[in-house]
């Protein structure tokens, strides 16, 4: 057990196409790991976690927390690395 290695996808049938012997399964691929994981990053957990609770001033940023107003979830953390990174930058000059 200690030599198998953990599965890297797991694919799911979808529907039969065709007829007879010359049709074919679609499959729907499930990714395990890598970019098309399903996990979340833990900022985006926090976010929806904390969203909307008393507790969300102390642990949500307040430019998140304005994002979040404006367009959801997705858009307030749409290129937060970027927003991060710009900030370090100017910081550094």
């Amino acid at each position: 057990m200690k030599k198998m290695k953990p599965r890297a996808y797991d694919k799911v049938p979808e529907k039969f196409v065709g007829k007879g012997p010359r049709g074919y399964l679609l499959y729907d691929i499930i990714q395990h790991r890598g970019k098309s994981s399903p996990y979340l990053n833990r900022k985006y957990q926090d976010l929806v976690r904390w969203y909307g609770t008393e507790e969300e001033t102390q642990r949500i940023s307040k430019q998140m927390i304005r994002r979040c107003k404006a367009g959801g979830f997705r858009f307030a953390m749409m290129r937060a690395s970027e927003r991060r990174n710009t900030k370090q930058r100017n910081l550094k000059l």
